[in-house]
């Protein structure tokens, strides 16, 4: 599709075709600055319970919780990045910003929550 014409741009992909070229010469080293520079983390995957669930579920909650703890505990450890919950709360805010930027959402944040 990108050779085609029909995106201009794709992330994430990479390709030896000859037509193709990166964005970046040095993407790693790019991408390692760009969060340097606005002080967040890369977060991947995330796992979210809603507080109905946690509230009408809390063993299940738990044993989801403890599920993951021990996946993380036999991975590698450089495997398994380790964020602070202040670094999580500074991703968080700048992705919920960009994606109401982008009209995904209707608003950022009000009290903590997403509305």
């Amino acid at each position: 599709m990108l050779i085609d014409g029909e995106l201009d741009v794709v992330l994430g992909e990479k390709s030896k075709h000859p037509d193709l070229k990166p964005l970046f010469p040095d993407d790693a080293t790019e991408e390692r600055s760009w969060f340097a520079r606005h002080d967040v983390l890369p977060i991947n995957h995330m796992v979210v319970v809603s507080r109905d669930l946690s509230d009408k579920h809390p063993q299940a909650v738990r044993e989801v919780f403890r599920l993951l703890r021990e996946s993380a505990a036999r991975a590698p450890a450089s495997a398994v990045p380790r964020f602070s919950a202040g670094e999580m709360r500074r991703s968080l805010e700048m992705i919920i910003r960009y994606v109401a930027q982008q009209g995904l959402i209707s608003s950022c944040l009000r009290g903590g929550r997403v509305v």
